[in-house]
């Protein structure tokens, strides 16, 4: 197969019953596909209570992720490649992940109500820590179709592997998203 002109697709989905269910024919140029499902996380069994060994710099950077301030995203990529986290549901409800949550909050969002703030926070990081556990495909050049969490796979395995990426918005994701939700409730 000549590789210069092929593609390998990596498809994030919400609900795995989707698996293997493709709305297009592949053609002949599409050498492999990786599902990853984001429910898959949610069917997870998690532990509460654990406790983990985080350094000062994965500490620093987690809470600035949090806070949505400038981070340096190694120590987090570092300590989730390395498997320091073997399961992302068990980090998001150990102590040290509720540690951290809580000092992100007192100093930076006192104000919001704290259910409020945590269930926020671990619903928009866990499918990302998730998505970082999954190995992702080598390749010569990255397109992830929106900005929404391929755009993140995209922008995690250019980090990994040091190759360009071109990103494209195909639709307007939150416009998407929000008809998703719609869908979903009316099954």
């Amino acid at each position: 197969m000549n590789f210069c002109n092929t593609f390998f697709l990596y498809a994030v989905s919400a609900n795995s019953n989707l698996r293997g269910k493709f709305k297009y024919d592949l053609s002949d140029n599409v050498y492999g596909v990786q599902e990853v499902f984001l429910d898959t996380i949610i069917n997870g069994k998690g532990r509460y209570g654990s406790r983990y060994r985080l350094s000062k710099d994965i500490r620093g950077s987690l809470q600035a992720l949090i806070a949505g301030k400038d981070l340096d995203w190694e120590p987090i990529l570092e300590m989730i490649k390395n498997r320091s986290i073997r399961n992302s549901l068990d980090f998001f409800m150990s102590i040290d992940f509720f540690d951290i949550l809580r000092d992100a909050y007192s100093k930076y969002y006192a104000t919001v109500p704290f259910t409020d703030f945590f269930w926020t926070i671990r619903s928009m990081l866990l499918p990302l820590f998730y998505l970082i556990q999954q190995p992702v495909p080598k390749a010569d050049l990255y397109h992830p179709a929106s900005n929404g969490y391929t755009g993140f796979v995209g922008a995690l395995a250019k980090y990994i592997y040091r190759k360009p990426l071109i990103l494209t918005e195909h639709g307007i994701y939150s416009r998407e998203r929000e008809e998703e939700a719609r869908r979903a409730n009316k099954l």
